[in-house]
């Protein structure tokens, strides 16, 4: 049986999948730079702190193209900044670590 639907994503389907995608790289993104050492982790938690702030403030001077999407947004980025905080706080780094030596005894 063939499906009847087009493969072609429709114009709400496009923009939902280019906002995951994006989120998805985003995330993959702040993790590898956190792993690599070039940002600490409360580096970026401010940062995504410093985001919600000027959202908000967007939002309360009427500004933005919709309140719904405003506060939609915020709280994804604080799911985020939950996440990352919680992952790298909790779990070992994604690399293994090298055992470390036992000081030998002189005999």
């Amino acid at each position: 049986m063939s499906d009847t639907k087009s493969e072609r994503p429709d114009g709400q389907t496009a923009a939902l999948a280019e906002g995951e995608a994006a989120l998805w790289l985003s995330e993959s993104l702040i993790f590898a730079l956190i792993e690599a050492k070039v940002l600490d982790v409360d580096s970026i938690l401010e940062a995504i702190e410093i985001v919600i702030a000027a959202k908000q403030a967007e939002k309360a001077e009427g500004g933005g193209h919709s309140p719904a999407i405003a506060r939609a947004a915020v709280a994804q980025l604080a799911a985020i900044s939950s996440s990352i905080g919680a992952a790298t706080r909790v779990s070992p780094p994604l690399t293994a670590r090298k055992p470390r030596r036992r000081p030998t005894r002189p005999d």
